[in-house]
């Protein structure tokens, strides 16, 4: 559970624990009231995002900083962290 900004460095360093595996790379969906974002990560270690919605969508995924993951992360904690008690229990 996210609640404090440490927290999501332990999520970033752990996230594998949370995300399925597709075979080639980690993802992890969060699912907001207007738009889905797929967070992956790659085993060279690297992140990447992709979103859809009704008026948007990426056609390709989008490299990330662990900056950038790092805030969306906290912007989202609410969501992620409802998805990782579903994953949990």
């Amino acid at each position: 559970m996210i609640k404090r900004k440490a927290d999501v460095k332990e999520f970033i360093y752990g996230f594998c624990l949370h995300a399925k595996w597709d075979g080639k790379k980690f993802y992890f969906v969060i699912n907001l009231p207007e738009v889905t974002i797929t967070l992956m990560q790659y085993t060279e270690g690297y992140f990447t995002i992709h979103r859809i919605s009704e008026l948007l969508c990426d056609i390709y995924e989008i490299p990330i900083s662990e900056g950038e993951i790092t805030n969306l992360i906290w912007k989202y904690r609410k969501y992620i962290n409802q998805s990782t008690r579903v994953t949990v229990s």
